[in-house]
């Protein structure tokens, strides 16, 4: 059998090249959208995202993380599960088309209850290629998902760039993750090379529904915790004030879920298959980990340094309010992409009833901080309250989690130890190239050159360091590079 480090490597070389084509293609036409469209038109969306992102907890309700951890998975429940979420998925669009009218008038605008119905169709399609993509990443086929994930993405790029441009306004913000999210479902299910073959049987999903069940109670609970800031906000400060705090977020959130995101495709089911080698998962686990700190401590505090010119540069004069709210949630970032990969711990040791149990005691801190935030009356207030419970809450819910799999806080910091002190020098220079430029020079030299620095810095340190993820990088580039030259030659 392939060995965890190898598999891992091998899934995270695959994950890489579809999550980096994705998102310059995706970030590319967002950059397009926040020229053209207004914050009003993101803050709209931004309201049914709230309801839309919620229903879709259901429609997979946990049913492919159950896929994924079922050893002795069956025919007959792959079927089931199938059906689940197909059947599942139309309920959710016809329960939020028949709501549509209740959101509008929650909001106070009555233009929303057409965005409502035509975003639910997003569940219907969605459903379609949960499960089969859960049997890919079961089969560890990371490079079939990751050719399906980028030509879903260019085909929902395409869309809402060619609406934007055609003048179709918020639409374009609409139709463009259906075109990509449906896409996707599509060629999971085609290239997966599964069909269903029998009629729903309960009996048969009971096993399933066993680990999904916990998964749900967690999701529903994690979901709003991390979206109540944008309902209230949405709520109590109106659709300008959410498109800046919703800008602020993604943008944020945009390194964060793209790390966890590469790591986690080949991770996951490396550490699902090897769930009873508890130092094998935890030394994979650990491996990760450097590899998240290497990336988002370095990103997250430089965009803390320069998201003045970076706000101003990328999305113009009309975005400026979001420059002190990404400040704080930059910040928040780091915390995040330390504490999120605690989720393939309980789902690779299938104790996603510990995970719910977590969930329903930290997420009850986290709405009460946002609720604080929001009753103060500033989306930059909420972003505070929200980094506050996360500096409590995210060291204990390492400790909580890593038990599982013998994980501790300290063996957790000394695996981070030399991207933390890369970052203290990195952010040393960084800051003082900020001081040194003058104030009327153009936004785009005045980020270029600190990112210029910090980048030159932060190699620099890593390299006097010996860190070992950056040796890590360094060998996985040699050996993509390598392999490249190969195939040319």
């Amino acid at each position: 059998m392939t060995g965890l480090r190898e598999t891992t490597i091998r899934g995270v070389a695959w994950s890489l090249y579809g999550r980096v084509g994705t998102q310059v293609l995706q970030y590319g036409v967002s950059i397009l959208m926040a020229r053209v469209l207004s914050p009003s038109d993101f803050g709209r969306v931004g309201m049914v995202t709230v309801l839309t992102a919620f229903a879709s907890v259901f429609v997979d309700f946990g049913i492919g993380a159950a896929v994924l951890e079922r050893r002795d998975l069956s025919d007959e429940q792959t079927d089931a599960a199938f059906s689940l979420t197909l059947a599942v998925g139309v309920a959710m669009t016809a329960i939020l088309v028949s709501l549509a009218p209740l959101v509008a008038t929650f909001y106070r605008s009555p233009a929303l209850a057409s965005l409502a119905r035509v975003s639910a169709l997003g569940f219907t399609l969605s459903s379609f290629g949960i499960v089969p993509r859960a049997l890919l990443q079961r089969k560890l086929e990371v490079k079939r998902l990751a050719i399906i994930d980028f030509t879903g993405a260019g085909i929902g790029c395409l869309v809402g760039a060619a609406l934007t441009l055609a003048g179709a306004g918020i639409w374009a913000i609409v139709f463009m993750p259906l075109a990509g999210s449906g896409s996707v479902a599509v060629l999971a299910f085609i290239r997966s090379g599964w069909r269903p073959t029998r009629l729903f049987r309960f009996g048969a999903a009971k096993p399933l529904l066993r680990v999904s069940a916990h998964l749900l109670l967690f999701n529903i609970i994690n979901y709003w915790a991390r979206s109540l800031d944008n309902l209230l906000v949405g709520k109590r400060l109106g659709e300008r004030e959410l498109g800046y705090y919703a800008r602020a977020y993604s943008v944020m959130l945009l390194p964060l879920s793209q790390i966890n995101g590469v790591l986690g495709a080949g991770v996951l089911p490396a550490m699902a298959h090897a769930a009873a080698d508890k130092a094998r998962v935890l030394r994979g686990y650990l491996d990760a980990m450097k590899m998240i700190a290497f990336v988002c401590l370095p990103t997250m505090t430089g965009l803390t340094l320069v998201a003045g010119p970076f706000v101003r540069t990328i999305y113009g004069e009309q975005w400026i309010p979001v420059i002190p709210i990404l400040r704080v949630l930059a910040m928040l970032g780091f915390l995040q992409s330390l504490s999120s990969p605690t989720g393939w711990i309980y789902v690779s040791q299938g104790r996603t009833d510990r995970m719910a149990r977590w969930g329903f005691g930290a997420c009850s801190m986290l709405i009460l901080a946002i609720i604080i935030g929001a009753w103060m009356g500033s989306a930059l207030k909420v972003a505070w309250a929200y980094l506050i419970a996360n500096v409590i809450l995210v060291p204990i819910g390492i400790a909580y989690a890593g038990e599982l799999i013998g994980l501790t806080l300290p063996a957790l910091f000394r695996a981070i130890i030399p991207s933390v002190v890369a970052t203290i020098g990195m952010a040393m220079v960084v800051a003082a190239v900020v001081l040194a430029l003058p104030s009327d020079w153009r936004p785009g030299f005045r980020l270029a050159i600190p990112v210029l620095a910090g980048v030159i810095t932060y190699t620099a340190f890593s390299h006097l360091l010996r860190n070992p993820a950056w040796a890590e990088m360094r060998t996985f580039m040699k050996a993509r590079l390598g392999g490249l030259r190969a195939r040319i030659g």
